[in-house]
């Protein structure tokens, strides 16, 4: 909490540079579970991540039809994304519907 006074340039180099721990999941759960909180949905993933910029694409539309967690209902159920991670939470990724749909119209502009 020490850092919650710093400005967000310092707090955000003391993120990059490892200094925000991350849990893992089992142990964010029994965290959560503790101080009565809930977690954010999980989707349980049983293959490999496509690799490609399409197929990537195509993966989350069918994963993510619709948003799991509607925090406004004036935005039309329009998921942003998912983030990914291993459990023990050493890698992290987010997978954004938006970067794929500029991605996507930057290609199609090109041909």
């Amino acid at each position: 909490m020490a850092h919650l006074d710093a400005s967000r340039e310092a707090i955000a180099a003391w993120r990059e540079n490892g200094g925000q721990p991350f849990l893992a999941e089992s142990e964010l759960a029994d965290l959560a579970a503790s101080l009565e909180l809930q977690l954010t949905p999980r989707i349980e993933l049983r293959e490999p991540l496509p690799t490609s910029i399409p197929d990537t694409h195509a993966w989350l539309d069918s994963m993510l039809p619709t948003t799991l967690v509607a925090l406004d209902t004036d935005a039309g159920g329009s998921p942003e994304g998912l983030v990914v991670r291993t459990a023990d939470r050493g890698r992290i990724a987010k997978i954004r519907f938006e970067d794929y749909q500029r991605h996507q119209k930057r290609t199609a502009g090109k041909k």
